[in-house]
């Protein structure tokens, strides 16, 4: 059964929302994500993508770089255009809704460079990826780009996607409240004297044969 935060989410993919989904470890992001792309309720073209293959393997998806036909994300939009495979660009055309999976890693510039040559390919220069619908998800307390800026310091980013949805219920450690508020505390940075202790019973000396 989906929370209600959860259930928010599939709503705001019908309403036509761009949104940032976030949450903790174990609180369903790709649950849902897998959800918005198997639901029979939402009649829109979905394509899943993430920052990195494995991530993209785990939710049966794709990278954004592959998606997007953008290789590793060095050249300008020209190029791209220019360039760019005709399945490519056909599948640029008829996705409505992109889910791209690990934001976190993907840097300011790669996300305004996804946005201009999604604007050039749907001739659309007033919305967001030239009109489609952009659902990110992760958690900027992961891990962060190798190189250049968190996305969301990207104008685009901060112009376009000003809807969050933060989920908090935990399904992973739902039977563990102590181990899940733990695992919150070392996300902020901010450990417990609690907490350290807790982890100080889990640790053993090496036995010795």
């Amino acid at each position: 059964m989906l929370s209600l935060q959860q259930q928010k989410a599939l709503q705001w993919v019908d309403e036509g929302k761009n949104f940032f989904l976030t949450g903790g470890a174990g609180c369903g992001k790709s649950y849902i994500v897998n959800q918005i792309a198997q639901s029979e309720q939402i009649y829109k073209t979905i394509h899943i993508t993430a920052s990195t293959g494995k991530a993209a393997y785990l939710i049966n998806g794709v990278t954004i770089h592959a998606f997007a036909g953008i290789e590793t994300g060095v050249k300008n939009v020209d190029y791209y255009k220019r360039h760019m495979h005709p399945d490519i660009k056909k599948t640029w055309l008829e996705t409505d809704v992109l889910i791209i999976d690990e934001i976190s890693i993907i840097n300011a510039s790669t996300f305004d460079l996804l946005h201009s040559i999604a604007c050039e390919i749907r001739q659309c220069y007033d919305k967001l990826f030239g009109g489609v619908q952009v659902i990110a998800c992760g958690d900027f307390f992961q891990l962060p780009p190798v190189t250049g800026q968190f996305v969301f310091k990207s104008q685009i980013w901060q112009h376009y996607m000003t809807e969050v949805l933060i989920l908090t219920q935990c399904f992973r450690q739902k039977d563990d409240e102590q181990i899940f508020g733990a695992l919150n505390e070392i996300r902020f940075g901010q450990v417990s004297d609690k907490t350290i202790d807790c982890f100080m019973t889990r640790c053993f000396e090496k036995m010795k044969i």
